[in-house]
């Protein structure tokens, strides 16, 4: 008896591959926010003492973010059967949940525990969520070859 080939599973991207393809997601992640914080700060004035946005902490929270959503993607990407369509679908949602404090700062940016927080600095938060989860999105999965 032969097997089915349509029944076969898809290949699965090795360790290796997952971890180079979450690396390189990140450093591009961190890169693509820091260039955004880069150009806004030609246009906009931002209040030092609003820590997170200043470099140092959009690099570290980028970095943690995205290497987070590579460890989920890693776990869906060697346990799905359509790793793309799922990662997708979680990472939409995780990127949504993620911006709703931001909103909720935007409303009243006192209550917030960050001096110097403003509507429009919680706005440019939003921006790099959707930056670096945008880049996770799509580049995660191209460089992983996954389908």
């Amino acid at each position: 008896m032969s097997a089915s080939i349509s029944g076969a599973q898809p290949a699965r991207p090795s360790g290796a591959l997952l971890f180079r393809a979450g690396l390189i997601t990140v450093v591009v992640a961190v890169a693509a926010n820091l260039i955004v914080r880069a150009i806004l700060g030609l246009f906009m004035t931002f209040d030092p003492a609003f820590l997170p946005l200043t470099f140092g902490p959009i690099a570290i929270f980028t970095a943690l973010g995205v290497a987070l959503g590579a460890l989920v993607f890693a776990f869906i990407a060697r346990r799905s059967a359509r790793p793309n369509r799922t990662w997708r679908i979680v990472a939409v949602v995780a990127l949504i949940v993620s911006i709703l404090p931001n909103f909720a700062s935007m409303a009243n940016p006192s209550a917030m525990p960050f001096p110097g927080g403003t509507a429009a600095g919680f706005a440019v938060l939003i921006l790099f969520h959707i930056v670096a989860g945008l880049v996770a999105i799509v580049l995660l999965p191209r460089l992983a070859h996954t389908k």
